[in-house]
């Protein structure tokens, strides 16, 4: 095991790295069907988010990945980005990877002091659990701040293509 930790590089996401990924997510969720090769392409060669991941080598092994979003609160625009596709390989998690991409993908995204920003991240249980051990805090208020009446025209207006988000 020590030997697999210490050839793994926690790095940022370069354009070479999709089909990597593409591999590594239907390892992961090989029964969830949407086209992983189409949201690959959207978030790492179409959008403007933070990406980083874990590569042993040639493969990659983990991703944190994220899209931007626009959000307001009231009339004051936020930085957000909104995290998907995050997971690490059966046989490296328990590594500390995700608390590595995480700390890298945290520290890009507040590098500057430019406006106000916030991380936006709907995440399922296991994530969430893995997310609040490293320090992250739920905000149930969100919940009742936000009311979505036509949820779709939300995708267009933020800049989103929800069908390449879907990877349709």
């Amino acid at each position: 095991m020590d030997t697999m930790k210490s050839n793994i590089v926690v790095r940022k996401v370069i354009d070479s790295d999709v089909s990597g990924l593409v591999e590594l997510f239907e390892s992961i969720w090989p029964d969830i069907s949407y086209n992983k090769k189409n949201k690959v392409n959207f978030v790492v060669l179409e959008s403007t988010g933070i990406n980083y991941c874990a590569s042993n080598g040639s493969d990659i092994v983990g991703s944190r990945l994220s899209i931007p979003i626009n959000f307001m609160y009231g009339s004051t625009p936020l930085k957000c980005i909104q995290l998907c596709d995050t997971c690490v390989r059966p046989e490296f998690r328990r590594m500390g990877l995700m608390t590595q991409m995480n700390s890298q993908l945290i520290e890009d995204f507040f590098s500057d002091s430019e406006g106000r920003k916030i991380i936006w991240n709907v995440g399922v249980a296991a994530s969430r659990s893995v997310n609040e051990k490293m320090g992250w805090q739920y905000l149930d208020c969100f919940k009742s701040l936000i009311k979505v009446v036509r949820p779709l025209r939300v995708f267009s207006k933020v800049g989103i293509n929800y069908r390449k988000l879907l990877g349709d």
